[in-house]
């Protein structure tokens, strides 16, 4: 609520030509703003304890090897249904040699930005029938089949963050 009154009094189409606020005004009253919320915001993460400490954090912003990269591709399936690019990871092991360049630089991109590009995270989504009779959604089993490259990028986040899920998730 007290974020609309704010945005409310800076609406310049709502104030009369003649009262205008200038950009400096209205500038000033953003950075108000955004402290205040920043001060509510800093105040509230204060009370939240750091579980990952400053070696952990380097341990897992570390850019990812190629030595990790091979051994993700060769612990994953070869043959899964492949995803929309049409490749499966058994093509990425054939190919290794062609494709790690570029590979290496895609996962490289991804680690610099925490983005991936293009189509690398489209997803076909399948449903497999589950029983004879067909009455509701629940008759069928979804599955997502995922691009490759997605799959050997999850699976390198999977493995960076396992060894930390204890100090991070408490036992129910």
């Amino acid at each position: 609520m007290y974020h609309r009154r704010i945005v409310h009094c800076c609406n310049v189409k709502e104030v009369a030509p003649s009262k205008r606020l200038n950009s400096k005004a209205l500038i000033y009253l953003f950075y108000l703003f955004l402290s205040w919320f920043h001060n509510i915001t800093s105040e509230f993460l204060s009370h939240i304890p750091s579980l990952v400490s400053k070696e952990d954090n380097t341990s897992l912003m570390k850019p990812f090897s190629e030595e990790e990269i091979c051994k993700v591709i060769w612990s994953m399936e070869p043959d899964k249904a492949p995803g929309p690019d049409g490749f499966s990871i058994h093509f990425y092991r054939i190919c290794w040699e062609i494709i790690k360049t570029d590979l290496l630089r895609m996962i490289k991109a991804f680690h610099q930005k925490a983005k991936v590009g293009g189509s690398t995270n489209s997803t076909f989504l399948a449903l497999i029938q589950k029983e004879v009779n067909l009455s509701t959604f629940d008759s069928f089993r979804l599955i997502s089949l995922c691009n490759a490259s997605y799959k050997i990028l999850t699976k390198l986040l999977e493995n960076r963050i396992k060894p930390f899920l204890e100090k991070l998730i408490y036992p129910t």
